[in-house]
């Protein structure tokens, strides 16, 4: 999960260097968009034993949820 935690600390600096509505729009479909890198984390659940993949996922979507709200 730590490489969570380094595209969410990523996503956070794109969007506080972002100087207009649309580099704030490239940084969301870059982070956020179908094959954006946090969506794709969802991807890697499958890896996991099925007893961690609720947890797992969990913290994945509170992630993106916090990157959606900046």
């Amino acid at each position: 999960m730590s490489h969570l935690a380094e595209l969410v600390a990523s996503a956070k600096a794109a969007i506080n260097e972002a100087s207009d509505v649309a580099a704030l729009d490239n940084v969301r479909v870059e982070y956020l968009g179908k094959k954006g890198h946090l969506t794709l984390q969802m991807t890697t659940l499958r890896e996991l034993p099925p007893e961690e993949r609720p947890a797992a996922g969990a913290v994945i979507n509170e992630r993106k949820s916090r990157c959606s709200r900046r």
